[in-house]
């Protein structure tokens, strides 16, 4: 377990986020995309904890909870096996 990772420690980013709510490969994007401008990822332990506008969720973190923003960068799900092979 890494560091940052450690049973009890909450971490937390900030940023613009786009998350899948449907199948993009079976239903329209309007309908399967969200994007939250201003969004928080809250973690620990290994596992996602709280998601969603940070507007929201900051105030239900203590104010010992470190929160890493990242303006430049957006907050994207794990792509697993994202690639086509072509014949």
């Amino acid at each position: 377990m890494a560091d940052n990772d450690t049973p009890g420690r909450i971490s937390a980013i900030r940023g613009a986020a786009l998350t899948f709510i449907g199948d993009p490969f079976a239903d329209a994007a309007e309908t399967c995309m969200t994007y939250l401008p201003d969004a928080l990822l809250v973690m620990s332990g290994g596992a996602i904890r709280k998601f969603g506008p940070a507007e929201d969720i900051l105030p239900t973190l203590g104010s010992a909870v470190a929160v890493e923003r990242y303006p430049d960068f957006p907050i994207l799900p794990g792509f697993i096996d994202s690639h086509v092979h072509y014949p």
